[in-house]
């Protein structure tokens, strides 16, 4: 139940989604497209990465890196929390969330996504990207509840601007997080990319329209990318399906197998609860890429785990 069956084959071109997930100056949009054969991720604007170095094959497998221990490059200033507000964000979340407010009044300004509404746009979503990729890496409780918060802000503000403004078709989705995982090292140095992306409104898993309440629905898409093979490696899906009461699973899709990772039941899920199911799942099928595609991958090859967290200023934090 929630997991693509067998029949739903009957219903697309092919069983394996290959919606390209594309850039528009920043935001991303899921399009689908019958000859598409590798998912390119192109990024017009700099966001930070979180970047993972895993241990060969073979190696005892680190925990998911939670980043509770990694010192941030500055400390940054808590200030005070304003009246009604239960979290005093960071000097950053701040700026962002009136940048956010300050957006509304755009509606009296644009009566459509002109080039100038569509650059104003473009920056706005970049610096939140940029603002809940760093706040992943921080990862504490605190940090969590601020990028949940902003996130909040920023599904507000859409509702607020309207498909007018900021139409389905357009501008379906946003980032969460981007991964850059690392393995083994040398020449025998694996790279991978993990896109973490939120979708705005329930759509329609074999499309891109918005999802009615019986409709198979994605919430949420995690695209795992082989950049040595420039291919998509794996992709999880947060589907909902409707038959008496909602129901939420994490489904996988890779080599044209699909299957249910994790039920969730009626409730959908935080999405650190899915960052953390999903990541677990995911550094089995990088540890086989691995092996397959070196066969003279040394097994016994050990090296400490590295963490490295990169700023749009060039500043690196790195944490053994």
């Amino acid at each position: 139940m929630g997991c693509i069956s067998s029949s739903a084959k009957d219903e697309s071109e092919s069983s394996e989604v290959r919606e390209p997930l594309l850039i528009n100056g920043g935001s991303y949009h899921e399009d689908r497209s019958d000859n598409d054969q590798v998912t390119r991720v192109v990024n017009r604007n700099r966001v930070p990465n979180t970047v993972i170095n895993l241990p060969s094959p073979g190696s005892r497998p680190p925990p998911l890196v939670t980043y509770e221990d990694i010192p941030s490059p500055t400390e940054k200033e808590r200030p005070l929390s304003p009246p009604g507000n239960t979290l005093a964000l960071s000097r950053d979340g701040e700026m962002i969330r009136k940048a956010l407010q300050d957006a509304y009044s755009w509606v009296e300004s644009y009566t459509d996504p002109n080039p100038e509404f569509a650059f104003k746009m473009n920056q706005l979503f970049t610096k939140c990207e940029s603002h809940f990729t760093f706040l992943a890496n921080e990862g504490s409780q605190r940090d969590k509840r601020e990028c949940d918060l902003l996130v909040e802000e920023l599904l507000k503000l859409r509702t607020h601007l309207g498909p007018r403004l900021l139409p389905l078709a357009t501008r379906n989705a946003f980032m969460r997080e981007r991964i850059s995982v690392t393995m083994g090292e040398g020449s025998e140095e694996h790279q991978f990319r993990i896109d973490c992306i939120q979708f705005f409104e329930p759509i329609v898993f074999y499309g891109n329209s918005l999802g009615k309440k019986e409709d198979l629905v994605k919430l949420y898409v995690f695209v795992v990318t082989d950049l040595k093979k420039d291919s998509v490696l794996i992709r999880y899906y947060l589907e909902r399906s409707f038959l008496y009461d909602f129901y939420h699973v994490l489904c996988y899709f890779k080599d044209n197998n699909r299957g249910q990772l994790k039920p969730y039941g009626t409730s959908c899920p935080s999405y650190w609860t899915i960052r953390q199911d999903m990541y677990q799942n995911t550094k089995h099928h990088l540890r086989e890429a691995v092996l397959q595609a070196s066969s003279s991958y040394t097994l016994s090859n050990r090296h400490h785990p590295t963490v490295s967290t990169y700023f749009p200023d060039g500043r690196v934090t790195q944490a053994n």
